[in-house]
């Protein structure tokens, strides 16, 4: 499984240290008791909060285009000064294995894969890395279904040599008329 998220590359590149608490996704609650918040403290939480509305929306994209491909979104969570929980980062897990023995399938999968990942307004580093993997996927399925068909109409071929060979000896085979006109090319004309 690959995982969409910037969280998951900035991790991964040691650029960014975890979050205070990480859990499954759920809503900020209301503060209970609104005490006064300094000025500094209110515009950090106005930003907490639009941070924890870009984070849900851009996962929930992932997993309403991935449909059955897609697992379920985990939110990380800072705490605000009011005490809350809101979402800074998030990840949603995709399946981008090939569907065995099924091109066709593996190629219909990857599509699937390749929007989800790129659904989102602004997608993430991850997200990039997960529609070219499912792009990577989608032409090795590609190839093997032009193999399939190449081999097929080989087949074809070999079964139409042996039916040449079955013919009476001494009579060749009279190539079919031009699709476009009479039998020897020569059209009618008329005035």
């Amino acid at each position: 499984m690959l995982h969409f998220g910037s969280q998951a590359v900035s991790l991964a590149q040691g650029r960014q240290e975890p979050p205070e608490a990480a859990e499954d996704a759920e809503e900020p609650s209301e503060a209970a008791g609104e005490e006064q918040l300094s000025s500094d403290d209110e515009q950090a939480l106005s930003s907490l909060k639009q941070r924890d509305r870009e984070v849900r929306a851009h996962e929930q994209t992932h997993r309403s285009v991935g449909g059955q491909y897609a697992g379920s979104i985990h939110l990380d969570y800072q705490v605000g000064p009011d005490g809350e929980r809101y979402a800074v980062a998030g990840s949603t897990p995709i399946d981008v294995a090939p569907v065995q023995g099924d091109p066709a399938a593996t190629l219909r999968k990857m599509e699937i894969v390749r929007r989800a990942a790129t659904a989102p307004a602004s997608p993430s580093g991850a997200d990039h890395q997960v529609a070219a993997e499912a792009s990577q996927q989608a032409q090795r399925a590609r190839a093997e279904l032009a193999a399939e068909r190449y081999g097929a109409a080989r087949e074809l071929a070999r079964g139409d040599d042996t039916r040449s060979a079955e013919r009476a000896p001494g009579r060749s085979a009279q190539p079919p008329p031009p699709a476009n006109g009479p039998p020897g090319g020569l059209l009618g004309i008329s005035a």
